[in-house]
């Protein structure tokens, strides 16, 4: 458990993070889809900076999740082999 409950943690957190990121991400996607909101060019350059920062975030921490889940299923197994040889 004590190996465990961090790792899920950070799972959770990941996946509690990941849907609002994208949701940022779809929001810059349709201002920069709105003719209008290229009358302020200032604002586009922020607009399309702030979608490459989302993309970036989400990339690195979708990765992280791969990792921690396949550490996850690592400690899983070493606890399942421990408590197979528990009962021997």
């Amino acid at each position: 458990y004590r190996r465990r409950a961090p790792v899920e943690r950070r799972i959770s957190e990941i996946e509690e993070e990941l849907p609002r990121l994208e949701r940022e991400a779809r929001e810059a996607d349709l201002l920069l889809a709105d003719p209008n909101h290229y009358s302020d060019p200032a604002l586009v350059m922020e607009t399309i900076e702030r979608k490459r920062s989302l993309g970036e975030r989400m990339s690195l921490l979708t990765g992280e999740w791969e990792e921690l889940y396949a550490k996850l299923g690592g400690i899983r197994s070493e606890f399942e082999e421990q408590k197979g040889e528990i009962a021997v």
